[in-house]
């Protein structure tokens, strides 16, 4: 659902956008000046997103300037993790071939894990993040070094 928040912004933007999620794809593709890719492969049952080798292998065929990821848990400990293996292994090759990721995580992912490692932290340029996040919580992970920007409700963006 965050990915999908964010694709909705992108309405008026000349970008081009390359997803693994039908949803997305399908709202993306209503934008005039979005030049939208989706990544091929298994379809998870009841989530929309597309996983597993053939995603892998198109993945391989961009150069990324800039990923928006999103994920289950995240701790300083252990990274980026996932509660299933299904999507873990196109975060990951999204990640190995972009400049910059940006990940994007409310408050209740923090100080949490799953079983399944994504990436560590410092494979991750920026955090996202709502303004629910506790400072101490925010202090902590800038203190590791994470760059971390919290939105700021009063603004009115989406």
């Amino acid at each position: 659902s965050t990915c999908l928040e964010l694709a909705k912004c992108l309405v008026d933007a000349k970008v081009k956008v390359i997803c693994n999620d039908i949803k997305i794809a399908n709202e993306l593709g209503g934008f005039p000046h979005v030049e939208s890719y989706i990544i091929g492969g298994l379809i998870r049952p009841g989530y929309f997103s597309v996983g597993e080798s053939l995603a892998l292998e198109m993945i391989n065929a961009f150069a990324v300037e800039r990923a928006f990821i999103s994920c289950d848990a995240l701790s300083i400990e252990t990274g980026i993790t996932n509660a299933t293996m299904f999507e873990v292994g196109v975060k990951t090759r999204i990640i190995q071939r972009s400049r910059e990721v940006i990940l994007m995580a409310d408050h209740s992912k923090f100080d949490t894990v799953e079983p399944h490692a994504v990436a560590t932290l410092s494979c991750i340029t920026t955090i996202l993040s709502d303004s629910a996040l506790p400072s101490a919580i925010a202090r902590r992970y800038q203190q590791a070094g994470c760059r971390l920007i919290m939105s700021d409700p009063s603004s009115g963006a989406r």
